[in-house]
């Protein structure tokens, strides 16, 4: 009997293993797609990239960063070569598994508090696998406030990127949107090791402390109050991106703030060293 027992436990233990070692999982990692609202080029240049990491906090959950890349023609023949001038539009998400083929995609806001959430003022967009495991041939799907949908993204690749932690340092930030400042040796921002963001822009003056409120994600609290830009960076989340990716030879990354309120409103600071 005790030998039928053993034999029972050790059969339920391996069934056990084997169902989670077989669960579908979404990858993490950084992916590359088109979207339905991008011009069709005969040379396609310009993508929109997916940023995805798990959740420490809740199983079935990730965060991702989406992001349209403005690249520049003529670099985009490998990973490592594709130059990004601009980043037009982005979006923070909170991403929950709803079968092994779906995930509801939240959009993340910043509370009054300060806090980083998926907000319930707007609808989820839609996350559908070709198949688990893997973003290859998944389509995101996104949606106006009245239900409709607003546009498709396809997924067919790996784009370089990788989103990075706290990267204190000193930064230049741009308001160029065709890259020209990507040369340029000029330092308007310091991000201290003690996580204080010191800003002296012409649209962004003043410091404030940088808070990880979600894994990779930031917000930014103002140490004085009526500063000069302050809506351009309170209420903002903050995430840290290496987007062209020449590690191990040099790494540059750049600090991207999203506005919840307004995809294309996106503050742009480049990593100097």
């Amino acid at each position: 009997m005790r030998k039928v027992l053993k034999t029972l436990c050790l059969g339920l233990t391996l069934s056990v293993l084997s169902s989670a070692a077989g669960a579908a999982l979404l990858p993490e990692g950084s992916f590359m797609g088109r979207s339905s609202l991008q011009p069709l080029r005969i040379i396609d240049h310009d993508v929109m990239a997916l940023l995805l990491r798990k959740n420490p906090k809740k199983e079935n959950s990730y965060y991702a960063v989406l992001a349209e890349y403005d690249r520049v023609p003529g670099t985009t023949f490998s990973k490592t070569s594709a130059l990004t001038k601009w980043v037009p539009r982005m979006a923070a998400y909170q991403v929950d598994k709803i079968n092994d083929l779906q995930y509801a995609m939240q959009p993340l806001g910043v509370s009054f508090l300060g806090n980083i959430q998926p907000r319930n003022d707007v609808n989820p967009d839609l996350l559908t696998l070709k198949k688990a495991n893997s973003v290859n041939g998944a389509i995101v799907t996104r949606y106006h406030r009245d239900s409709s949908v607003r546009e498709t993204i396809k997924f067919y690749g790996n784009v370089g990127s990788t989103w990075e932690a706290y990267v204190p340092g000193t930064y230049f930030g741009s308001t160029d949107t065709t890259g020209g400042d990507y040369l340029k040796k000029g330092i308007n921002t310091v991000l201290t090791p003690e996580g204080i963001a010191q800003f002296d822009t012409p649209e962004i003056k003043g410091d404030y402390t940088v808070r990880s409120r979600i894994d990779g994600l930031f917000t930014f609290i103002p140490r004085a109050a009526n500063m000069h830009g302050q809506d351009k960076v309170e209420g903002r989340i903050g995430v840290f991106i290496d987007i062209v990716n020449w590690k191990p030879v040099m790494t540059t990354d750049e600090l991207l703030l999203i506005n919840p309120n307004d995809e294309t409103d996106v503050g742009f600071f480049y990593e100097r060293h």
